[in-house]
């Protein structure tokens, strides 16, 4: 399945003024990927190219990484992958949504975890869809906490 293109809004200082534009990508060919080591038995990701590329900070591995069987048809969905011996390879899977139905927490997420990706998901899937309000802890002005 190829990708069916996007548009990236964008504001900030274009030529020392505060402006807003947008980036349209376009659709992309369909591409194939390898399965990662990790991915591919079922467990959750670990280095480049056998799993995970870098350390994000604000979520710690497998926070938002799902297993292929978590898949559905129509989900969308954020690659992440890394090219060994010439051969590209999936090293993590997010969920970014599931139309008409709920984005499912990671198997490998911290259940104590506030900013855990399924319920971000789900609060802007909602807001886009039903026009329900964006719960007050994320807020965008709100900083994130540094989960360990």
């Amino acid at each position: 399945m190829k990708s069916a293109g996007w548009t990236l809004k964008h504001s900030g200082l274009r030529d020392g003024k505060p402006s807003r534009w947008d980036e349209v990508i376009p659709p992309q060919p369909q591409k194939k990927f390898r399965l990662s080591k990790a991915l591919a038995a079922g467990k959750p990701p670990g280095k480049a190219g056998d799993g995970y590329g870098e350390l994000n900070p604000w979520s710690p591995p497998g926070a938002a990484n799902y297993p292929v069987s978590s898949v559905k048809k129509g989900d969308s969905l954020i690659i992440e992958w890394s090219r060994v011996d010439w051969v590209d390879v999936c090293d993590n899977i997010t969920i970014y949504r599931r139309p008409g139905g709920r984005v499912p927490a990671s198997p490998w997420r911290h259940q104590d975890s506030k900013y855990a990706w399924d319920d971000v998901a789900n609060a802007g899937q909602d807001f886009e869809e039903k026009g329900i309000p964006l719960p007050k802890w994320l807020d965008p002005n709100a900083k994130p906490k540094l989960i360990q």
